[in-house]
């Protein structure tokens, strides 16, 4: 059985700030972190708005991949998409295009990386179900709204994304601190914390492309914000 996507409360805090800054759009973005553990300790976002514009994707996965391999640390596992209508469960034929660009680009990094030279090229999907985050305040683990998916090694463009896990709620995937993390997040984005606000400052490779000085890569200034409301940072 596979070893189940772990994700820390800091790349998660990331993934949901990405789609509550533009709740009316879709977003995509990429997952890092170690292939070997299968825990994503980072995640880059990519687009709000040229979600389905390929060249520029390819671009900010190439630029990721590159930024990844620099900091000999960890490797591309795969994207994130939280689709612009709540209730979709299931990743979009940009999103599985973009996984497989992913994957290429982890196989990629791992050969610059001694300790991933036998990491596989297989690629994570995670689909952020909007509806979930919106059903009240629950704290329970599996209450995070992420449905995990995975593509085989070499996946073709045509390939179905397999659900991880089947169909049991929470099942084929960890997240860190999921319900405390979710909360401080929540009270960011209404205000009740003492970083309200400072989600705001969240960027995309599609805010990059306006503003060349965006901190698309890092997000580090929010990333500190989001420490500072309480979120564990790895």
């Amino acid at each position: 059985m596979a070893t189940p996507l772990t994700l820390t409360p800091s790349a998660y805090a990331l993934l949901v700030l990405h789609a509550a800054r533009h709740p009316h759009s879709a977003v995509v973005g990429i997952l890092v972190g170690d292939a070997a553990t299968s825990t994503v300790n980072h995640v880059v976002p990519i687009a709000h708005h040229w979600t389905t514009l390929a060249p520029a994707q390819d671009i900010a996965v190439d630029l990721t991949a590159a930024h990844v391999t620099s900091q000999g640390k960890y490797q591309l596992l795969g994207i994130y998409e939280a689709p612009a209508i709540a209730s979709v469960e299931e990743p979009s034929a940009a999103a599985v295009r973009l996984a497989i660009k992913a994957s290429a680009g982890q196989a990629s990094s791992s050969k610059s990386s001694s300790s991933s030279s036998s990491s596989s090229a297989a690629s994570h999907i995670i689909v952020l179900q909007g509806s979930k985050l919106l059903q009240g305040d629950s704290t329970e683990s599996t209450s995070h709204g992420l449905i995990p998916y995975t593509l085989p090694a070499s996946a073709a463009p045509t390939s179905r994304p397999k659900k991880t896990g089947g169909d049991a709620a929470g099942s084929g995937i960890v997240v860190q601190g999921a319900g405390k993390t979710l909360q401080t997040v929540k009270g960011m984005v209404r205000g009740t914390t003492g970083e309200a606000g400072a989600w705001k400052r969240l960027r995309d490779f599609d805010d990059h492309l306006e503003d060349t000085a965006a901190d698309w890569l890092d997000n580090a200034a929010l990333v500190k914000s989001i420490a500072a409301a309480g979120v564990a940072v790895a």
